[in-house]
């Protein structure tokens, strides 16, 4: 197995961010948390996570302006994003995917996020 990896994820559901955090930690690998925007782009500064899982909608603000953010940062420019909602609007994934994330994935199949989680961890 790899060395031990870090993903960080953005998302106000307490749910899905248990959800995640159980897949990837029984990999081996370790999971920081943001409810909020704001903390999303502090912890991605402080913490250095190897990947972002960012919800678009967040309490305090867009997160596609997040995204906005950590890829106009030279410290975190460079951490792949993964971007989810439960929006199936096909404007909002080719507006996410052009801003700059990796890839974008509908919440009501969490699967294939996951699998994609796991697969990126554990290709570092």
């Amino acid at each position: 197995m790899p060395g031990k990896q870090c993903i960080l994820v953005v998302d106000d559901e307490a749910g899905l961010q248990k959800l995640v955090r159980r897949h990837v930690e029984r990999q081996g690998h370790e999971v920081l948390e943001a409810l909020t925007s704001a903390e999303g782009l502090a912890e991605a500064i402080a913490g250095k996570p190897d990947l972002i899982l960012l919800d678009l909608h967040l309490p305090d603000g867009s997160g596609l302006a997040l995204l906005g953010k950590l890829k106009a940062d030279p410290r975190t420019m460079n951490i792949p994003v993964l971007a989810w909602s439960g929006s199936d609007a096909v404007e909002s994934e080719i507006e996410v995917l052009g801003a700059g994330a990796r890839e974008y994935f509908d919440k009501s199949d969490v699967k294939p996020l996951i699998r994609r989680i796991v697969e990126l961890l554990n290709a570092k």
